[in-house]
């Protein structure tokens, strides 16, 4: 994850293939949250493809635009330039949003919020396909 502060330019696009170029190798993968406005989808696309990272997104605020399996990062409401309400517990509504985004490829979710125990546990309740129970006659 990125500072807010981090945005794209020349300076930092270097030090960011500089940085991955070096960290690269072995069984790691990466995942990249950039969080400055001017990181835009096709910026952000390039940069994955050629340092074969997992673009990190909140999906309540965008896209992942490149990477598998997706990494979501939920960091409560969205309030604007990248900067949340932590305080904010997920919605069942919501959590069935994320349910259906995450049925579409494999994603890992990190709750990044203050209730992200509770809201987790939540998650694994709603995502779980319901048992299926046979009846003897």
């Amino acid at each position: 994850q990125c500072p807010p502060s981090f945005a794209a330019n020349e300076d930092n696009s270097s030090q960011l293939k500089r940085f991955f170029h070096w960290a690269s190798g072995g069984r790691l993968r990466f995942a990249w949250e950039p969080r400055h406005s001017t990181w835009t989808p096709a910026i952000v696309g390039e940069l994955c493809r050629e340092l074969d990272l997992i673009h990190t997104v909140d999906p309540f605020e965008q896209e992942s635009v490149f990477g598998e399996p997706r990494y979501y990062r939920l960091h409560g409401t969205a309030v604007g330039g990248f900067r949340y309400e932590y305080d904010h517990p997920y919605s069942d509504v919501e959590l069935q949003e994320l349910k259906q985004l995450c049925e579409e490829k494999p994603t890992y979710c990190l709750f990044n919020n203050k209730q992200m125990s509770t809201d987790t546990a939540r998650f694994i309740e709603i995502a779980q396909p319901a048992e299926v129970t046979s009846h003897r006659n």
